[in-house]
């Protein structure tokens, strides 16, 4: 390729970007074989305990989890957060168990997704996007659960959050 010929642009590290952007791409277009292929070929490129190597297992992750392949995607977020850049950096490990949560809802292991959604996560300042997404997500298992007047409560909550980051002008 282009690229990979030029000694001026290549670098192991941006063939493993233009690989993650393909990734992406072909997750936007339900293309999720080719979309894992493309963010594990682009994992060969990184360095192993680097960031872009998390990222790209995640774009990895997010492509099996589209595609349905939820305990694929539950071992990927479990060695993700074993990372210790991720560690470093609260709201990403915050965002990484969110999301581990989400898988867990979908394999029906509901309490342990719940017990997530109930953790004080840094993601949670975030009130116009992920606090949000916690909270659908705990209505969810409360409704999965049968717990009615709990999850009542918790859409009476939430649609008091709702008009208020409205007001606030944060959604």
């Amino acid at each position: 390729t282009l690229l990979e010929n030029s000694p001026a642009l290549y670098t192991k590290e941006r063939m493993g970007f233009v690989n993650d952007n393909i990734s992406q791409c072909l997750v936007c277009t339900n293309d999720f074989e080719n979309a894992i292929l493309n963010s594990k070929k682009a994992q060969s490129y990184y360095n192993l305990r680097s960031l872009s190597y998390v990222l790209s297992m995640q774009q990895e992750f997010y492509a099996n989890f589209y595609d349905g392949k939820y305990e694929e995607a539950l071992k990927l977020i479990e060695n993700m957060l074993l990372f210790e850049i991720i560690n470093k950096g609260e709201f990403r490990h915050d965002k990484f168990k969110f999301l581990r949560a989400c898988v867990l809802f979908k394999l029906k292991r509901i309490k342990e997704a719940v017990s997530i959604c109930n953790q004080v996560l840094e993601i949670t300042k975030d009130k116009g996007r992920w606090d949000l997404g916690i909270r659908y997500l705990k209505l969810m298992c409360l409704i999965e659960t049968k717990d009615l007047e709990t999850a009542f409560n918790s859409l009476e909550t939430l649609r008091k959050t709702l008009n208020r980051v409205k007001t606030n002008g944060k959604i």
